[in-house]
C-alpha cells in the first residue's frame, strides 16, 4: 500500500499517476495532505518507522498514457474528450484542438485544500458534458495537475477510460 501526499496535492497527483503507470494498483492520495492529517489529530512523529522490505516489479500500464500521435488521431473523435487542466489564463493563450478547460483548482476546496465532495466533482464533469462513456485525455504542462484529476476520475468517480498525455507542453510548442 502506498499513500502519497505533498504540500499542495499537485505533485502527489503526478506521483499517483506515475505509480499507476508503473503498475502499482494499491496507491492512494492523502486528501488534504499533512495539514488535514494534523487537523484531524492523527499521530505524527519525527522518528521514521522501519518499513518491511518489499519487492515491486513494474508492469507498465500503457493504457493510461498517450503520445502526441495518439492525441492527433483523436482530435476530431466525438468519443474522446481532451481536458486541459491548466488555469484559464494559460488555456486562453493556446490549447490542443477543441479541448475543454477544467482547471484543477475547480476540484479543490479553497478553504480546506481538500478535494471537493465526490458529488460536487461529478457535477463539474457532468455540467461540462464529460461522461464515463467517453475516452478522457488529460493534460497540462508537467502532468502534475493532470495527475490529480486522473486520480479524481479514475479512483473516485470510476471513469473507465482515462489517460494522461504526458508530453503536452514540450511537444505542442
Amino acid at each position: 500500500k502506498v499513500v502519497v501526499y505533498c504540500k499542495t496535492g499537485v505533485n502527489a497527483g503526478r506521483l499517483y499517476w506515475v505509480l499507476r503507470y508503473l503498475g502499482c494498483t494499491n496507491v492512494y492520495i492523502l486528501n488534504g495532505h499533512m495539514k488535514a492529517w494534523r487537523k484531524a489529530r492523527k499521530p505524527v512523529t519525527k522518528v521514521a518507522s522501519k518499513a518491511k522490505p518489499a519487492t515491486f516489479t513494474p508492469e507498465v500500464n500503457n493504457s493510461i498514457s498517450v503520445v502526441k500521435s495518439y492525441v492527433e488521431s483523436k482530435l476530431n473523435s466525438p468519443a474522446t474528450v481532451l481536458i486541459d487542466v491548466r488555469k484559464k489564463e494559460d488555456f486562453d493563450k493556446g490549447t490542443i484542438g477543441k479541448s475543454v478547460n477544467l482547471p484543477h483548482k475547480l476540484f479543490i476546496d479553497d478553504e480546506t485544500k481538500k478535494l471537493k465532495p465526490v458529488d460536487a466533482m461529478s457535477a463539474i464533469f457532468k455540467d461540462a458534458g464529460i461522461t464515463p462513456d467517453k475516452e478522457i485525455i488529460l493534460y497540462c504542462e508537467s502532468s502534475a495537475r493532470a495527475g490529480i484529476i486522473f486520480f479524481v476520475l479514475e479512483t473516485l468517480l470510476k471513469y473507465p477510460n482515462v489517460k494522461v498525455y504526458d508530453g503536452a507542453y514540450n511537444e505542442w510548442q
